[in-house]
């Protein structure tokens, strides 16, 4: 995220990968596994504000509506 915030031309180049990986972000909602999934959601969401995530959506709200949707779900 940084690196396409940084280098929007990344984006063009690389969007399929990118739309995946952020799909596969969605898994478990951000959950981690078993007992520790509320702390496994605190990690990950750590990782995507490290990540500057909240900027990356406002600019790139359309590149994986379905991460968007559940990153803003979060907030609420």
């Amino acid at each position: 995220m940084k690196a396409v915030l940084r280098h929007s031309d990344l984006l063009k180049l690389h969007e399929g990968t990118i739309r995946g990986l952020l799909i596969g972000c969605t898994g478990r909602s951000f959950a981690g596994d078993g007992h520790d999934g509320l702390k496994g959601m605190i990690e990950t969401l750590k990782i995507f504000a490290e990540a500057d995530c909240g900027s990356f959506i406002e600019k790139y709200l359309n590149v994986c509506g379905e991460f968007s949707q559940l990153y803003k779900k979060k907030d609420e």
